[in-house]
């Protein structure tokens, strides 16, 4: 491999495509258009090849975002020297050897922003909970959050009511429950809110599971008898 690349800022109207290995586009560059931020935009990979044209590596949709928009400039990393067959490698390779930001990790930080926003949110209502043991991540009692992405989308809808529920549910579970990893997981937190945001609000989540019919995880839950995740979400799911 013998290439250097530069950045800088291109227009979007001179990038070409390789259909022979880009994916083809679809209407994800609109969604991308629609929640355009120069902050957030990442700079794209280009290859410019020996005739001095430009072929999009790594960033088709948010090139026709750009175009969509009618930006005169993108940020772009332009590597020169590739070989076609380097360029599909770097292609089928590009999310190699970077690591991935967590929900978690998202939270952390949002949750320090000033501008109030979900991740505020949702930190505030955890902070109600905190005397409880509660946490946003693995503690000796294990009660920490649970279905992280989910919570943080019912905070944005500012459905916090529903949030308290789960706290609450989650708080007051029994002790063998809780201590139960293969019980409360992810699977049966998101099981409960889906079922959650089908109750009325002076409706517990106990009594809505007895006028569903549903004895069987009403007793398991009272009793403390062991249930596996996909059996509790699989009941949560037909309340």
């Amino acid at each position: 491999m013998n290439f250097s690349f530069t950045l800088k800022s291109i227009s979007p109207n001179n990038i070409c495509h390789d259909e022979s290995y880009q994916r083809t586009i679809n209407s994800r560059y609109v969604k991308i258009a629609d929640q355009y931020d120069p902050l957030l935009f990442t700079p794209i990979r280009i290859s410019k090849r020996e005739d001095g044209t430009l072929w999009v590596v790594d960033g088709a949709h948010r090139v026709q975002a750009a175009r969509r928009l009618r930006l005169d400039t993108i940020p772009a990393m332009i590597y020169e020297g590739l070989t076609v067959e380097e360029e599909k490698y770097m292609f089928a390779n590009q999310d190699k050897g970077e690591v991935r930001v967590s929900v978690l990790d998202k939270f952390r930080a949002g949750k320090n922003m000033k501008t109030r926003n979900e991740y505020v949110i949702l930190n505030e209502i955890l902070e109600e909970y905190r005397p409880h043991g509660l946490t946003e991540q693995p503690s000796k009692d294990g009660l920490y959050v649970r279905a992280l992405h989910d919570l943080l989308k019912l905070a944005a809808e500012n459905e916090v009511g529903i949030i308290r529920k789960v706290f609450d549910i989650y708080i007051g579970a029994d002790e063998n429950a809780k201590k139960d990893k293969g019980f409360w997981n992810a699977r049966v937190c998101k099981a409960f809110i889906g079922a959650l945001q089908k109750a009325t609000k002076t409706q517990s989540i106990l009594d809505m599971i007895k006028n569903k019919g549903l004895e069987e995880l009403s007793k398991l839950s009272i009793e403390g008898d062991r249930i596996s995740s996909s059996k509790m979400a699989s009941i949560l799911a037909s309340a």
